[in-house]
């Protein structure tokens, strides 16, 4: 004979997703349906609907605030490939509205995961001092 399940598979689920909304971003129910809510059920980047999964809490790392809430998409790929550093999303709008791309050699810092540390100008036309060190983020 099966076991007894208090709640079904749905609600557990629907449970379990509001209970590590709240222990990990402190948002209440109610708070997560809002913003829900507030985007029209949508992806606040994309604005598209998600198909099989919830719209992720997506927070700002250094701080913990949340911002709002995205597709996977958008979460992991768009956001997450640019380490949220606004520079870089400019950079590739830039990139793609067809800006000239600048022409740099990167410094890597090797203890640091090989993440950029510094980017150094080699003199494209955009930025006027050959050899101009830029860190990243200020660029």
């Amino acid at each position: 004979m099966g076991s007894v399940r208090a709640r079904c598979r749905v609600c557990s689920r629907e449970a379990d997703h509001r209970g590590k909304v709240g222990a990990t971003y402190g948002l209440s129910t109610g708070e997560y349906d809002a913003m829900l809510a507030k985007q029209g059920g949508r992806c606040a980047i994309c604005c598209l609907r998600p198909r099989s999964k919830r719209l992720a809490v997506d927070h700002d790392h250094k701080t913990g605030r949340v911002r709002g809430l995205l597709c996977g998409s958008c979460n992991r790929r768009l956001l997450g490939a640019a380490h949220d550093d606004p520079a870089i999303l400019r950079r590739a709008l830039g990139y793609l509205e067809g800006e000239e791309v600048a022409t740099f050699d990167a410094i890597v810092d090797a203890a640091g995961g090989g993440r950029v540390i510094l980017l150094v100008d080699r003199g494209a036309e955009r930025y006027p001092t050959p050899g101009t060190v830029v860190r990243v983020g200020e660029a």
